[in-house]
């Protein structure tokens, strides 16, 4: 993530000389520019390049055609709901549409338009200056049902998730993702892990949900945040802590564990529309943060390499 933020920081000096938020100007950007802004400092380019541009190019023209080359008014449009942004998004700018057909039937993740929701509910929620109860009346991006977004599905979270015990791999996916090579996506294994962790944060979050209304009908007691999903237990640094266990959902490849490990959610980054509890964003921004505070132990456990334009 942190790698990411420096690609943003690169690109917001870029602005000086081509001012890349502004569809008018990426819709006539050539490829060598793009290119250019792009490079890294060994002039290595990002991973499909090409297919990113052309993404570009279209989403700078629909912007241009459908929305007076503002994204704002796309946000606008919305009426602060988190959801109706999201569809919004998936119905006009296709290179968002992150699908696959899983056993004849076509499943949606929606990773990157669910990461942009959320990243300006984020800013929105956490700026510098507190945003009143009667500026949010008026603020586009501080929706009113973000709990609805799902956590987002790519190849780090079902890695965290693995390491707790909460995922169980197959012996055949096991040995699949601890060969080197890349693999197809939307291919069953991929499909089948990234399922299977919006499934096991949705049963955290609901588990601990109900874990914090039981202890608001308790009197006198601090509430705590311990989550359970291992017979042991992992220390999480600065942790409070609180118990949830998960059913096990089976499926050829991994599956989700009832047994349980302790997941400190003490450290979220975006809020739940209601104060007191937590939604599936929370835990993916802890289960993110923990695998990078925690490299060395976390990446023994296989992780699924692909190259995709949807991560």
């Amino acid at each position: 993530m942190r790698s990411t933020y420096y690609v943003l920081i690169f690109l917001n000096q870029q602005i000086d000389r081509v001012n890349i938020c502004d569809p008018h100007v990426t819709s006539k950007l050539s490829l060598d520019d793009f290119k250019h802004i792009l490079r890294g400092d060994n002039n290595i380019l990002p991973n499909l390049i090409e297919e990113r541009y052309k993404f570009l190019q279209e989403n700078s023209n629909i912007l241009l055609s459908k929305y007076e080359g503002s994204f704002e008014n796309v946000v606008r449009k919305a009426n602060q709901s988190a959801t109706k942004l999201l569809e919004l998004i998936i119905e006009d700018f296709p290179s968002f549409r992150d699908e696959a057909m899983f056993l004849g039937r076509k499943v949606a993740f929606y990773k990157r338009a669910q990461i942009l929701v959320a990243d300006l509910h984020f800013c929105a929620t956490t700026s510098i200056s507190p945003v009143s109860d009667t500026q949010r009346g008026g603020t586009p991006c501080i929706f009113n049902d973000i709990d609805a977004l799902t956590m987002f599905a790519d190849y780090r979270v079902p890695q965290v998730l693995k390491y707790f015990g909460i995922l169980e791999y197959s012996d055949t996916l096991t040995n699949a993702l601890n060969q080197t090579t890349f693999k197809d996506p939307d291919s069953r294994f991929e499909v089948e892990l990234r399922g299977n962790s919006i499934e096991a944060v949705e049963r955290i979050v609901n588990t601990m949900n109900q874990l914090i209304d039981e202890e608001k009908t308790k009197p006198n007691r601090e509430l705590q945040s311990k989550t359970k999903c291992n017979n042991s237990s992992i220390d999480c640094p600065e942790s409070k802590t609180k118990n949830t266990s998960c059913d096990r959902k089976e499926s050829s490849s991994s599956s989700i564990n009832t047994s349980s490990t302790e997941i400190n959610t003490s450290s979220s980054e975006i809020k739940s529309s209601t104060e007191d509890r937590i939604n599936a964003i929370t835990v993916d921004v802890f289960l993110w943060n923990y695998r990078r505070d925690h490299v060395e132990q976390i990446d023994r456990e296989p992780y699924h390499r692909v190259v995709s334009v949807c991560y």
